[in-house]
């Protein structure tokens, strides 16, 4: 945050000048600030009345017996959410500045939670362009809480810094991280995060050619997405199955894999995380490279008919140990009409 203060005798413009140039930051393209708000602190003595000025201005108004203070948090949850959906539909250049709002403001309110969260939202946003201060986001995250004792957002966030440790080459910091991660989502029973941090264990070891561990954790999280019908986490399964499928030399199966981890992608609207898109991409090509492109583009197609579960499942046996031939032929009968996803969870 930058403040800027203005020192001078009253009634030379200092109010005017301030106005002025929030209002052309506001309007400027792109804008620098979504939004400005004039607010008076000429006559404020206290805290509350602090927060009396900002939610009059703001337009905040009680609602009942709760405390204006508390709505006003409630808003800024909302923003920081907000701006945490936009990173998951692949808009984090539009949830940076919702997000850098959000720690700004749970910072000057000492709320530390909600700092904490919006420090989760700015590391997974920075990503891509700025992947030095993501790390140090999410550090100060994982840090926050630790200190609150919030598990939830600990396995979130360790999840996310683990796999930036693991695309710098330190397998043995990411897998540090994922432990930890997965202890936390054991501690609250959340099967959801389970199998997430599952499936990066599974990638942990897939980069040092422990392909063994690696399918003993993709087989776990298969289980877990199959139960919970999770498609955005099946997503990063199946490609952690692909990318096993192919390390074994079965590169067909690789690319039925590969096909329906996209349609799984497709039916909830999600876009692959920037932290794993080099990854993605770079399995898809070897795999293209493997098989050549007409062949690729059929084996995917294909992958994309299979319902979820029938694809967790031939992932599984695609990469089991002693498999001698592909179970995809028994899974035919089962595929679903080749059309196109437009919207909710069809074909399930």
């Amino acid at each position: 945050m930058h403040l800027v203060t203005l020192i001078g005798p009253g009634g030379i413009g200092k109010t005017r000048l301030a106005i002025e140039v929030a209002r052309k930051m506001s309007t400027a393209e792109p804008a620098d600030l979504d939004g400005v708000s004039f607010i008076d602190l000429a006559a404020v003595r206290d805290a509350a009345g602090w927060t009396e000025a900002v939610t009059a201005v703001l337009g905040i108004r009680p609602e009942g017996t709760r405390p204006v203070l508390e709505i006003l948090i409630d808003r800024l949850l909302l923003l920081g959410a907000r701006g945490i959906s936009m990173v998951m539909i692949g808009r984090a250049a539009e949830a940076e500045p919702l997000l850098r709002r959000t720690l700004e403001t749970a910072t000057s309110l000492g709320n530390r939670r909600l700092a904490a969260y919006a420090l989760l939202g700015l590391g997974g946003a920075l990503v891509g362009p700025a992947v030095g201060e993501a790390c140090q986001r999410l550090d100060d995250a994982a840090g926050a809480f630790r200190e609150l004792g919030d598990r939830w957002g600990l396995a979130l966030t360790l999840s996310t810094r683990g796999q930036l440790a693991l695309l710098a080459g330190e397998v043995a910091a990411a897998r540090a991280m994922h432990e930890e991660a997965l202890a936390a989502a054991q501690a609250i029973d959340n099967h959801y995060l389970q199998a997430q941090v599952l499936d990066m264990l599974g990638l942990d070891a897939a980069s040092v050619s422990d392909l063994a561990a690696a399918r003993d954790r993709y087989a776990a999280a298969a289980e877990l997405h199959i139960r919970l019908l999770d498609y955005e986490g099946s997503a990063y399964g199946l490609s952690g199955f692909a990318g096993l499928a192919l390390a074994q030399g079965r590169a067909p199966a690789a690319a039925r894999l590969i096909g329906a981890s996209g349609y799984a992608r497709q039916v909830v609207g999600t876009t692959i995380w920037p932290g794993m898109q080099s990854t993605t991409d770079d399995l898809a090509a070897a795999v293209a490279g493997a098989l050549g492109p007409a062949a690729f583009a059929a084996a995917t197609a294909a992958g994309a008919r299979m319902r979820l579960p029938d694809a967790l499942r031939y992932g599984l046996a695609a990469t089991a140990e002693r498999a001698t031939s592909d179970p995809f032929p028994d899974l035919v009968s089962r595929l679903r009409p080749a059309e196109p996803v437009a919207s909710g969870r069809a074909g399930l």
